[in-house]
């Protein structure tokens, strides 16, 4: 796709009855291939109603947990495999710089400057397998997006606390309210791999807007928490704290954010979509 009609497309997404016109008539002509899921699922605390239900009306499921096998393998994986370069403090890699292994123990002492790191070379590994394939969240993106889900990506991030003297009131966009336009219709499901408190990051949705943003929202997709003051309902803001294996579904076209870590988080990222576009 050229970059003038990615754009274009972009800015459509932004208007709810031409994302739901372009939604409807990609369902209407084209049927994505069956994914073949695993035999079994990883998720029994799940409901697969209640999830289709919730984030039909809100982008956003009440949290579930992942068998706690499942879990730990998948830990085990990361402290053998998660390669930890050096960064500067956006997150970009210091070119030529050797990468170690992410100590797990004691994680705070390889955030040196960096706010936050994103691994996404995971999508061969079997325990990130076990979830992409996972019956249950299939059927959960199939019936949320209205066809076959495409797995369009799977990341593990870790976010640090600012260190830095310069950078104690580091305030990043990347911390500021916003929404995606990652494709027509997306869904995420996320997985805390450390406990998460109210000081470690937590994940905060706005509940229901994928469906309701005013013309003034719609146009500026980050917004600072403070220019969101009086425009939602205290009601509609939910905080995602829990123990590590905590998951929840999100439509990410909502409004969100993560809160700026006072303790580091490790979470996993496996999203699904409708197409391979690259809308950005």
């Amino acid at each position: 796709m050229n970059k003038y009609k990615q754009k274009v497309l972009r800015e459509a997404m932004k208007f709810d009855f031409l994302r739901s016109l372009l939604i409807g008539v990609y369902n209407a002509r084209t049927k994505n291939p069956i994914i073949k899921p695993n035999i079994k699922s990883i998720f029994s605390s799940l409901n697969i109603d209640q999830a289709v239900t919730e984030l039909n009306k809100d982008a956003l499921s009440k949290t579930f947990k992942i068998n706690e096998i499942a879990l730990n393998q998948l830990i085990e994986k990361c402290k053998k495999e998660f390669v930890f370069p050096h960064l500067k403090f956006d997150g970009t890699t210091i070119k030529d710089s050797p990468g170690q292994l992410m100590n797990f123990k004691s994680p705070e002492a390889f955030q040196k400057n960096c706010i936050w790191f994103k691994y996404n070379d995971i999508e061969k590994w079997n325990e990130i397998k076990s979830i992409m394939y996972d019956p249950k969240l299939l059927e959960v993106a199939t019936r949320y997006l209205g066809n076959n889900p495409i797995v369009r990506n799977q990341y593990l991030w870790w976010s640090f606390p600012a260190l830095s003297n310069e950078n104690k009131n580091f305030d990043s966009p990347r911390y500021w309210f916003h929404y995606d336009i990652d494709d027509y219709k997306f869904l995420k499901i996320f997985i805390y791999l450390n406990d998460v408190d109210s000081e470690t990051g937590p994940h905060i949705v706005v509940k229901n807007t994928h469906n309701k943003k005013t013309w003034k929202y719609k146009k500026n997709r980050r917004i600072k928490s403070s220019k969101l003051e009086g425009f939602f309902d205290d009601k509609e803001v939910v905080e995602l704290t829990g123990e590590k294996g905590t998951c929840f579904f999100e439509d990410t076209f909502t409004y969100h954010n993560g809160t700026p870590p006072q303790k580091p988080r490790l979470v996993l990222q496996v999203e699904y979509s409708l197409t391979n576009l690259k809308l950005g």
